[in-house]
């Protein structure tokens, strides 16, 4: 102990005497461990409250404006999506407008303002013959295009349910009757009832495209569930559908931000119209995919992204919106209701709150939740996370055990079992606190399968930090570990990019099958104290046989993380191959080292409700402290990456043989004062023994960082006080 002392004496004077550029206080380079909080103050908690609860009033308060001023059909056009039925008729029925009105329909009865009735019912007439109108033209496409006509993808299905949605407003309203009431039936006749998925029995896979087509049974449920033998086989496929969703068949998506708005919602949805959220309800495997979906929120409320459903660039490219759409928080709000966690509803209104009163013009909307009655739980108030949830966690899904090998749920598959899914990581649930999310899933459709064992999100401030750009497939455009063929200059891969899977030609050169030629041999994530996250994952089998791989992660109060990775060869490798580390950098480098040990990213701009902080924004410095001999280092542009002309590919690497190893230690680092880069850099001190590495941070107000990062064990870290 008195050892580890002098050490970590010897090197904070070592850094005193030698670096005079070092600069300490509030000019340090980096942010202070105490500069964000761990948690929001009830003030804090309270004011957010107050905000969304005078939207919902707001809400009501113009729509008795609109009564009293006779300007209600102007009120309703605001409420709907807003279209142009005349350049895009399909936009029409995607937005789900049957159902919008339907929901207007529902605020007329039970909250009684029948002032909204003979506004509502033309709209809702037009709105079933429009809407068949855009199916007809959707299933002739179809048609041409080799497949049968009947309702089968999003561009038949969406419009379908419109009809279906539209129908029953109108007989809500007691005016489902005449033409729309006939065009109805008569669709039903011709393209469900007994036709294709509608035949009396479906059982699902894990995909939501299966969860809206079945959407359609459970309408003409509702629109004829007075009427017991009217469309008896499409209500039977109906329940052979639920009851394989609500037993054992269904995990949603491997997005939970993409099924707040798809299967799931869907789900939920269908439960609502049908009074049967108990059937969700004692459900384990529902309970766990909204408790992941709220998880899978970041501190400052923006939804983490990752795969397939990235976020775009704003601000001159400095920002990035990941946006889950209105329906993460009406999600979240109906999994408190059914499970009474305080948490969801506490993530539910913190989403909702950057939604409305962020400053972010495309989130933008006047919009407000309000079936069902009560959704906002206006009189549950001071809502906070609970004392002693976990912060840091590895979530699990559900996949078959056999099918597929294991990528996907095999059709009413029962032979199931959970496997790993995302690793978060966090010091506490303030906006500014930092937060990590590792995709560690591939199952389900289009899940990115070489995805694993990257930084997909890394946040602190309300601010990216690490993140990566658009949709690409291939693994070496994403931040994480990679190996890849000799003849190829690390990490560029000479072949097309692909869009959330890797491309036919990148999966040839490469030599792997990415879906499957990964064995997962653990992972785990917790919180070392109040200052320290740490996650650790490890695969026994990595891209090639013979080669494995172990990825630590260390994430600090102030947004530094420390990555160790460790990729080792052994008996059965075969072959000349390169490994390293990868970093996405973007939207610019502002400065790097002559050697490209280290790079300092141009400045991201946070996302954030708090107007005094949102307008602030920070650079983020990638360094390579401790690569190891023959260890090349690079800063490159992609060719074949879709966002070439945004991002640089940082790098380090070596070539590895049979019975061979590499080591290297990252560091990913919030930069308050860019002036300050450079001497920080040349004072971060590093040594490594036998896999051990030390590594000693200078701080602010002249105190220190000290990690240990120890084989076969959990790392040490000590903060000056």
């Amino acid at each position: 102990m008195k050892e580890k002392y002098l050490n970590r004496l010897l090197l904070l004077i070592i850094i005193l005497s030698s670096s005079s550029q070092l600069i300490f206080g509030q000019n340090s380079a980096i942010f202070s461990m105490n500069q964000v909080p761990h948690e929001e103050s009830m003030t804090e908690v309270e004011n957010r409250e107050a905000r969304l609860f005078n939207h919902e009033s707001q809400f009501f308060k113009s729509l008795e404006e609109a009564i009293s001023t006779k300007t209600l059909d102007v009120w309703v056009t605001k409420f709907l999506p807003i279209l142009d039925t005349r350049t895009d008729a399909v936009v029409y029925s995607n937005f789900y407008y049957g159902e919008e009105l339907y929901h207007l329909a529902q605020l007329c009865q039970l909250y009684k303002y029948p002032d909204l009735k003979p506004v509502l019912i033309p709209k809702l007439k037009s709105s079933v013959l429009f809407s068949l109108q855009t199916f007809k033209a959707e299933s002739a496409a179809d048609k041409k295009a080799g497949f049968s006509g009947f309702p089968r993808d999003l561009n038949t299905v969406h419009a379908a349910n419109s009809i279906l949605y539209a129908a029953i407003g109108l007989q809500l309203l007691d005016a489902y009757q005449g033409e729309e009431k006939d065009s109805t039936e008569s669709f039903i006749n011709n393209y469900v009832e007994n036709k294709e998925s509608f035949k009396g029995n479906y059982l699902t896979t894990g995909y939501n495209k299966e969860v809206f087509l079945m959407e359609i049974a459970s309408n003409v449920l509702l629109l004829y569930k007075e009427e017991p033998n009217k469309y008896a086989i499409t209500k039977k496929t109906f329940e052979s559908f639920w009851k394989g969703l609500t037993q054992y068949s269904y995990d949603g998506d491997n997005s939970p931000h993409y099924d707040a708005s798809t299967g799931i919602a869907v789900s939920i949805r269908m439960a609502l119209n049908h009074n049967r959220l108990n059937d969700l309800k004692i459900r384990d495997d529902f309970h766990r995919i909204i408790t992941r979906m709220a998880t899978t929120v970041m501190n400052n409320g923006e939804t983490a992204k990752w795969g397939k459903s990235m976020g775009s660039p704003t601000n001159n490219n400095a920002e990035l919106i990941n946006d889950g759409s209105e329906g993460l928080s009406w999600t979240l709000k109906m999994g408190y209701l059914l499970f009474q966690e305080p948490y969801l509803l506490y993530v539910a209104r913190k989403y909702e709150d950057l939604r409305l009163n962020g400053n972010i013009k495309s989130w933008h909307t006047n919009r407000t939740q309000i079936f069902p009655k009560g959704i906002n739980f206006s009189s549950v108030k001071r809502v906070v996370p609970p004392i002693g949830r976990p912060l840091s966690l590895v979530t699990n899904r559900l996949t078959s055990i056999n099918s597929y090998h294991g990528l996907l749920l095999g059709r009413g598959d029962k032979n199931v079992h959970l496997v790993q899914d995302k690793m978060i990581l966090s010091t506490g649930h303030h906006p500014l606190s930092p937060y990590f999310l590792m995709d560690l899933s591939y199952t389900q459709h289009k899940a990115a399968p070489d995805h694993r064992i990257g930084i997909d999100n890394l946040q602190f401030n309300g601010t990216h930090t690490c993140t990566y750009t658009g949709r690409p497939g291939n693994a070496n455009q994403i931040n994480r570990p990679f190996v890849c063929p000799k003849n190829y200059p690390f990490p560029i891969v000479d072949a097309k990019a692909g869009e959330v899977s890797s491309s036919d030609e990148y999966n040839k050169k490469m030599g792997f099958n990415p879906a499957i030629d990964y064995i997962l041999k653990t992972d785990s994530a917790l919180n070392l104290s109040a200052d320290v996250a740490y996650g650790v994952v490890e695969y026994s089998k990595f891209q090639y046989e013979g080669v494995s791989a172990k990825r630590e992660l260390l994430l600090l109060n102030n947004g530094i993380m420390l990555v160790l990775d460790k990729i080792k060869t052994g008996e059965s490798f075969k072959g000349e191959y390169n490994a390293g580390v990868i970093y996405q950098v973007w939207p610019t480098i502002q400065s790097k080292d002559v050697n490209n040990r280290w790079v300092l990213q141009g400045k991201h701009l946070p996302t954030l409700v708090d107007g005094e902080n949102a307008s602030k924004g920070f650079s983020t410095l990638f360094y390579f402290p401790q690569v190891g001999q023959k260890t090349m280092t690079s800063v490159v542009t992609d060719p074949h990456h879709p966002d070439k002309n945004l991002c640089k590919q940082f790098s380090a690497s070596k070539a590895i043989k049979q019975n061979d190893s590499l080591t290297i230690l990252s560091m990913i680092i919030p930069i308050q004062n860019d002036a300050a880069v450079e001497g920080f850099v040349s004072s971060i001190l590093t040594s490594e023994n036998k896999g051990n590495f030390r590594v000693l941070v200078p701080s602010t107000d002249k105190k220190s960082i000290y990690v240990n990062f120890r084989n076969a064990q959990l790392p040490q870290v000590e903060i000056d006080i």
